[in-house]
């Protein structure tokens, strides 16, 4: 068994020198420890708390640092004398008292009974903040009541992920901006042409009447602006329609059932011209969705339409409706054989503007999908997309049952 002076002795070596490994406050000297180290090992054991790079402390009741390994010493940039007169609410880069410090740690820490965790932002020698993240337990030793801190600086990483979440920001930004312009700038080309024309024809013209072939031309060029406009109009009121579903919770409710057969009815043209076949299989007696009907006929609408622009040359699409029991969510399947999605797109197919789709297979503003999971997650519900190329899509689409 150690002798009582074991934590005096852990701080130095066998000769009786000063140690410059970690240092302990003498007036542990009587703690009896609840292990056995023979006395010969007590520098291995110093050894081995040296060499853990997480810093090691012990705190007393009244907030006074009694241990620090030399992690910490050296992450606190004090010498061990300096670092022993300390409270550990001077490394507190918020100012509390040692009072506060009781009752807001100590306090708690004794009553879970078990260790806790928690980020705190310190400051060291010079002035330096860092932020730790710091996991402590309580200790009782005759009486005596101590804090046994385990904490790690997290300052750099917190700064990369800082910098990764940054870095994503104005990615996205990017993207919709590239995806805006691309959008719009079409059509208004067109509206500038179609004008530029108009004008440049008409603009000498000395006439009290016009021919019925230069009105119906003028009207045509009238029309292709309108549509034009209309185009822009309607990709900047789906965006808006965006922020507006991240805002707005309904309280309505449908039959998922009746909608799924109302988005195909309306779509059966475009099923018909591309070749492709239908199978519904819909679950009987399906409690009510916490969705309304528009929301939710957008979202299968933006579903099935991407499906029919997947497959440009026919195939089949399966549409099935179940109800999860164990969780209380209905969910609606379409499976689609299309083109599929390649694996690295995935991540990005609820993006605003981005879209797989090639010319040659129809037109498309990659805004259904972003809206779809815009409404989806408004009313708690969720949205997964399970794509491979050339080998079809599966989407799910998971929502709450209404509770009445």
């Amino acid at each position: 068994m150690p002798s009582k002076n074991f934590f005096r002795t852990v701080g130095r070596h066998k000769t009786g020198a000063p140690s410059r490994r970690s240092s302990a406050e003498p007036f542990l000297q009587d703690r009896k420890p609840s292990f056995l180290i023979p006395q010969g090992e007590l520098e291995l054991f110093h050894d081995m708390m040296d060499h853990i790079g997480d810093e090691v402390m012990v705190i007393r009741r009244d907030g006074r640092i009694v241990f620090a390994n030399q992690a910490a010493l050296k992450k606190l940039g004090y010498s061990s004398r300096n670092l022993l007169r300390k409270y550990i609410t001077d490394l507190f880069r918020e100012k509390i008292s040692v009072r506060q410090w009781q009752k807001i740690y100590f306090e708690e820490i004794k009553k879970t009974q078990g260790p806790i965790s928690y980020v705190i932002d310190r400051v060291g020698r010079g002035g330096k903040v860092s932020t730790v993240d710091v996991t402590v337990v309580s200790m009782q030793y005759k009486g005596g009541e101590y804090v046994l801190s385990v904490g790690r600086d997290i300052t750099d990483q917190l700064a990369l992920q800082e910098k990764v979440r940054e870095a994503e920001k104005r990615k996205a930004v990017q993207n919709f901006i590239a995806g805006t312009v691309q959008e719009i700038q079409h059509p208004l080309k067109g509206l500038l042409d179609y004008s530029h024309t108009l004008v440049e024809k008409y603009k000498d013209r000395q006439f009290e009447y016009i021919g019925y072939k230069e009105f119906k031309e003028i009207m045509q060029t009238l029309e292709a602006i309108r549509d034009q406009v209309r185009h822009c109009f309607e990709t900047t009121d789906r965006l808006l329609d965006i922020d507006r579903r991240k805002l707005n919770l309904r309280d309505g409710y449908c039959n998922a059932n009746t909608v799924v057969r109302e988005a195909v009815k309306n779509l059966r043209y475009s099923f018909e011209a591309s070749g492709i076949h239908r199978e519904l299989r819909l679950a009987g007696h399906l409690p009510s969705a916490a969705i309304g009907f528009l929301e939710l006929n957008q979202v299968i609408t933006s579903i099935l339409t991407n499906a029919i622009q997947a497959m440009p040359h026919g195939g089949e699409v399966h549409l099935r409706t179940s109800c999860q029991k164990n969780d209380g969510k209905i969910c609606i399947e379409c499976r689609d054989d299309g083109v599929g999605i390649a694996e690295e797109d995935l991540p990005r197919i609820f993006e605003p503007f981005f879209t797989t789709k090639h010319a040659a297979m129809g037109k498309s503003s990659g805004l259904g999908l972003a809206i779809a999971h815009s409404i989806v997650k408004s009313c708690r519900g969720d949205i997964v997309v399970k794509s491979q190329l050339r080998r079809g899509t599966l989407v799910k689409v998971f929502l709450p049952v209404h509770k009445k």
